[in-house]
């Protein structure tokens, strides 16, 4: 949790998309719950978060890969 943190703060386009995404969802619940039609909104907001979602799933899936050679060369040079 602590490097999805760190990667989402180092990402800033997805964490604006996870910000924007919230206030779509919040909003069109909010609409939906006052008797209008806001469920178009709350699947916009659901798409903008899991696209976001999973732009930071990747970006710590890479960085997950970057990190994993250098400690196995480490190794090696212990060895």
């Amino acid at each position: 949790m602590k490097r999805f943190m760190h990667v989402a703060l180092q990402d800033k386009q997805s964490l604006f998309s996870l910000f924007t995404g919230l206030v779509v969802s919040v909003i069109g619940t909010s609409a939906t719950s006052q008797g209008h039609s806001g469920t178009g909104l709350m699947v916009v907001g659901a798409s903008i978060l899991s696209l976001a979602g999973f732009s930071l799933a990747a970006s710590l899936h890479k960085t997950k890969q970057a990190i994993r050679p250098a400690s196995n060369q480490l190794k090696a040079k212990e060895a």
